[in-house]
């Protein structure tokens, strides 16, 4: 090992806490006599007791998230107690070294399998975050779509897609620079990440280009919820800046296709252009079911 084992003796008996260091004494493993005498930086790997262990009991709050996770062994001396070894109350000196030895290995092998786990899940996070803005990005939409179309049926009664597009966005990079672009994206973005608290999921499809998705009861309050998100994430902003959104909604039931809806979102977001800019315009119905 690369390091000796740091072993905990713990029980209201001061005595069993001699016997077993006698036990231990003249190997490698490092002793700790109780809770007191641990060092602040001190990474326990085995508690060798005869009494329940909870976190309260370590005032280290590393080591209490390191036990609920398994990453410190458990040795229990005596007839009951869940652990991850039990040994009898006569176990003898090598019984008692092996198990701290082999049980060692286990631990830090399980923190190097949740180092790990932890690693990907930040990787697996990046993959799926626009580094800019910090919303879910277009690889993230993909997927919700996708996981979308294989809802439960206890979901809303339907689906809503949106495209948000920010209008004349390449004029401001042009007066006020990328920066400024960049900031009043930035901005724009947490208004949007702010709506996740009302079941709207908003990502950033690229450039200056959101997705939403949600469930909402009807098309009329659907297109309602979406005009209030739309002013609500432009207003007072500076420098100022208008969006237009397209939004396709489909009822359960009538067999949609996400690429679908997203495509008539997108179709609706071309007439808003069209039309002025500065609105929301719904795709029609028909457009919308896909059968």
């Amino acid at each position: 090992m690369s390091k000796p084992p740091e072993i905990l003796l713990l029980s209201d008996e001061l005595a069993q806490i001699r016997s077993w260091t006698r036990m231990l004494t003249g190997t490698t493993m490092r002793l700790w006599q109780g809770v007191a005498a641990l060092s602040a930086e001190t990474a326990i790997d085995v508690i060798v007791t005869d009494r329940n262990v909870t976190c309260d009991m370590l005032t280290d709050p590393g080591s209490c998230s390191r036990l609920a996770c398994g990453e410190i062994g458990m040795i229990w001396i005596g007839e009951d107690g869940a652990a991850d070894v039990r040994l009898p109350s006569n176990v003898t000196p090598r019984e008692l070294q092996l198990a701290c030895l082999l049980l060692t290995e286990v631990v830090r092998l399980r923190r190097q399998i949740n180092r790990e786990r932890r690693i990907q899940r930040t990787l697996s996070e990046l993959v799926m975050r626009d580094p800019l803005t910090g919303l879910p990005n277009r690889r993230a939409w993909q997927d919700r779509l996708t996981g979308w179309a294989a809802g439960d049926e206890a979901g809303p009664a339907g689906w809503c897609v949106a495209v948000l597009d920010l209008d004349h966005f390449k004029s401001v990079n042009e007066r006020f620079g990328h920066l400024t672009g960049d900031q009043l994206l930035c901005q724009v973005a947490e208004r949007l990440a702010s709506s996740s608290a009302e079941g709207i999921f908003a990502v950033r499809l690229g450039g200056d280009e959101f997705g939403l998705i949600f469930g909402d009861a009807s098309r009329i309050t659907a297109a309602d919820r979406m005009e209030r998100l739309r002013v609500a994430c432009c207003d007072q902003i500076e420098p100022p800046v208008s969006a237009s959104v397209g939004l396709a909604y489909g009822k359960r039931g009538e067999f949609l296709r996400p690429d679908e809806l997203f495509e008539a979102a997108d179709e609706a977001l071309r007439r808003a252009k069209s039309e002025g800019r500065n609105r929301t315009v719904s795709a029609s119905a028909p457009q919308c079911a896909v059968r």
